[in-house]
């Protein structure tokens, strides 16, 4: 599919046209026919553009891709290991915390009932980890600028109005070698 570009003088008219896309692009789904479906990206100033189109900027495109990236490369397997690895741990303490209930062994489930709430903050601190993955500024650079890269080169069509059409990507994508 061939790239298009389209420009329009304001920001309003930018966003009317982009929410006529949106709404063709829903029609193609639904139809589900041969036609296949386009990638659209709205560039300019997030903060200018109309709320429906918000998920089509640059920007946002960009910062999913930046999160998803920075979850895949936190260590997300060996937390996700451990966490299977600590809830199978606090499942077995549970259950003999409940044995020794039942067999009048007060002082054993006590010490078991600690040592299940100490599982349990360890859990919520993995959990918590996953939520909030933390990965170097440099990686994270790097990680924005192929998105970037990845979110204009895999665009069919930018949206944009007449002065945010000379930016800095679309310069590059218009314009290789520069």
């Amino acid at each position: 599919m061939p790239r298009v570009l389209v420009t329009a003088p304001s920001n309003a008219a930018v966003d009317e046209l982009a929410r006529k896309l949106i709404s063709v692009q829903r029609s193609i789904k639904e139809a589900g026919g041969k036609i296949p479906t386009f990638r659209m990206v709205r560039l300019g100033v997030p903060k200018s553009v109309h709320p429906e189109v918000k998920e089509y900027t640059f920007d946002r495109i960009v910062e999913v891709m930046v999160e998803t990236d920075m979850r895949k490369n936190q260590m997300l397997e060996s937390l996700e290991k451990d966490l299977r690895t600590k809830q199978s741990e606090a499942n077995q303490l549970a259950s003999a915390q409940m044995a020794a209930d039942q067999g009048g062994n007060s002082d054993l489930a006590a010490k078991l009932a600690r040592d299940v709430a100490e599982k349990t903050r360890q859990l919520n601190k993995i959990k918590a980890q996953l939520k909030n993955p933390q990965v170097d500024p440099r990686a994270q650079s790097q990680m924005r600028k192929t998105a970037e890269e990845k979110t204009i080169a895999g665009a069919d069509i930018l949206l944009s109005t007449l002065s945010s059409s000379t930016s800095r990507e679309v310069e590059r994508l218009l314009m290789p070698g520069r």
